[in-house]
């Protein structure tokens, strides 16, 4: 057995240690408990500030409205609903730090465990029992190919078979080690914790209106991004505003730009 296939062999182990671990998380975790985690003080301090902007530009956008129907000069208002969107749009990133920061800690303790158990996965497989079913299948490979390169057809199906069952043996006695190992176990119980926690912040945030795909701000049901209020110049230079409908020159609304992933 070449390199390549060894490595795929592994692969495959390693696949199923943690596919086990992501299994036991599935069925033990439920939407409901979140074990009462809350949102630190910091998440909800920026989500008030956000809330409290999106209050601001609605406010902005009102007013220009009324001032542009009114056929008064909106220069002014243009400038307010400008620096209520980047007071706006600065609160966002401070929330989405913030968000961020509280699952930073659950994430490496994801990823500490993930490599743990990727080594105690790889000390259990050092065993000669299976250094010896690997020997085994590297000879049926290389019968196989002699037969092949020689054209001995007769022989080709018995090789084949062999190769089959040699590898089955591995597969066996890989999996036998792995449960075994009383290292793996314990590994895969602190994955399955640390991945249960991180679900759990995660819904906690969600929770608390910061959804944990991309933290979008949902504050109370107001949209994020510039709360369908947007400043736009024309290519004539005239400045228009709009509230999600038409504006000026009929330009429409848009919401804010996205915020960053989390993995």
């Amino acid at each position: 057995m070449n390199k390549y296939q060894r490595s795929a062999v592994t692969a495959a182990i390693l696949a199923l240690a943690f596919a086990g671990a992501q299994a036991q998380t599935t069925t033990t975790t439920t939407p409901t408990t979140t074990n009462a985690v809350t949102v630190p003080a910091e998440v909800s301090a920026a989500q008030a500030l956000v809330a409290s902007d999106l209050s601001a530009l609605k406010a902005a956008q009102a007013q220009y409205e009324a001032d542009r129907a009114a056929s008064k000069d909106t220069a002014a208002d243009l400038a307010a609903l400008q620096a209520a969107k980047t007071q706006l749009k600065t609160d966002q990133q401070a929330l989405e730090t913030a968000a961020k920061s509280f699952l930073a800690a659950d994430k490496l303790t994801v990823k500490a465990d993930q490599a743990q158990l990727k080594a105690d996965v790889v000390a259990a497989l050092n065993t000669a029992t299976i250094t010896a079913d690997k020997a085994a299948v590297d000879s049926a490979e290389a019968k196989l190919k002699a037969d092949l390169a020689a054209g001995n057809t007769s022989a080709i199906a018995a090789d084949k078979a062999a190769l089959a069952a040699t590898k089955k043996t591995l597969a066996t006695d890989s999996a036998a080690a792995i449960s075994a190992s009383t290292a793996v176990a314990a590994d895969k119980a602190a994955l399955t914790a640390a991945i249960q926690a991180l679900k759990a912040d995660r819904a906690a945030l969600a929770a608390a209106g910061v959804t944990s795909r991309e933290f979008h701000v949902s504050s109370n049901g107001a949209e994020h991004g510039e709360a369908k209020g947007e400043s736009k110049t024309t290519s004539k230079g005239e400045s228009h505003a709009s509230a999600g409908g038409q504006g000026g020159n009929g330009g429409q609304g848009g919401h804010g730009g996205k915020s960053g992933h989390s993995k």
